[in-house]
């Protein structure tokens, strides 16, 4: 069992990288922007490893959301925002477990 102190830890700390990627984020899809370059990319793959996404499936998101947008046209931030969540929630509902 965790003492308080260690849960309290554990919140905090998660909640510093949720404000910091929320953050890095919120630059990456402000502004409206139509045109992805590479840079936009490197910028959301940045994001995603220091929230501790991990190389391997940071690298499959980015990928993905790549060939998204050129299949699909994406040409807004919002729509790249709402691609990604699509993407974050592919790989996370296999592994959702009920408490």
């Amino acid at each position: 069992m965790t003492s308080d102190t260690e849960s309290s830890g554990l919140f905090a700390r998660l909640k510093k990288t949720r404000t910091s990627l929320a953050g890095g984020l919120a630059g990456l899809f402000g502004g409206g922007r139509v045109h992805f370059d590479d840079g936009v990319y490197d910028d959301l793959e940045d994001q995603l490893l220091m929230a501790d996404l991990g190389v391997e499936a940071s690298t499959v998101v980015v990928s993905a959301l790549r060939e998204r947008v050129r299949t699909t046209r994406i040409d807004s931030s919002e729509s790249l925002k709402e691609a990604l969540i699509d993407e974050l929630s592919s790989i996370l509902t296999p592994a959702e477990r009920p408490l």
